[in-house]
This record gives C-alpha cells, sequence and structure tokens, in this order.
C-alpha cells in the first residue's frame, strides 16, 4: 500500500461502517430487517389488510342495501299517511262547506223571523 491510500481507506470505512453494501437500506427500528424483508412483511400486511377491507367493504354494502330497504318501507308508509291526510282535508273541507251553507239558511230563517232562539 501507499502511503496516500491508507487514509483514503480509512475514510471509506468511516463513511461506510461495517463494511455494507451499496444499495442496502439500513432501517432501525425495525430489529435489523433488511429492506427485502420489511417489503415482504409490508406486502403481506396489505394483503391482510385487503381481505379485512374485503369483508368491511362487503358489511358496508350490506348496510346500505338493509338501509335501502328500510327507505322503501319508510316511503310507503309516507306514501300511506299523505293520501289519508289528503282524504282527511277533503273530507273536512267538504265539512266546512256543508256547515257554511246551514250557517247560511239558518241565518236567512233567523231574519226572516221564522226561527225563534230559546
Amino acid at each position: 500500500m501507499y502511503p496516500g491510500t491508507v487514509p483514503a481507506s480509512r475514510t471509506k470505512q468511516e463513511m461506510n461502517p461495517q463494511g455494507k453494501e451499496r444499495g442496502r437500506v439500513s432501517v432501525r427500528g425495525h430489529g435489523g430487517m433488511d429492506a427485502k424483508r420489511i417489503q415482504k412483511t409490508q406486502e403481506h400486511g396489505q394483503e391482510n389488510n385487503g381481505a379485512e377491507n374485503l369483508s368491511e367493504a362487503d358489511i358496508l354494502a350490506k348496510k346500505i342495501m338493509a338501509m335501502e330497504e328500510e327507505v322503501v318501507t319508510l316511503k310507503g308508509a309516507l306514501d300511506k299517511r299523505t293520501e289519508e291526510l289528503q282524504a282527511s282535508r277533503i273530507m273536512c273541507a267538504k265539512t266546512a262547506s256543508q256547515l257554511s251553507a246551514v250557517e247560511e239558511q239558518l241565518e236567512a230563517a233567523m231574519r226572516a223571523g221564522r226561527f225563534v232562539s230559546k
């Protein structure tokens, strides 16, 4: 070795401690797992999450279908009540009209003196 190469090799070792390969990722906090193992673990987790998400999506779809059925039932009940209310309004209007007619007849009879109040 030449005298100038020793400091250069020391500098390389200081820059890249433990002689790690280039392209290999050192990840702290993962128990010394290398990048490939971390990626496999993440992919496996995504597969599980996909299955969980799928079942969650199925559950939500079933809830939506149940709610849609309930909406149809409630709309039917509302339509029935609306028809009943409309029939009641028509009956009320007819009764009010008849009452007005009877009141007019009563007033006319009172003016003519045919009806004596007690």
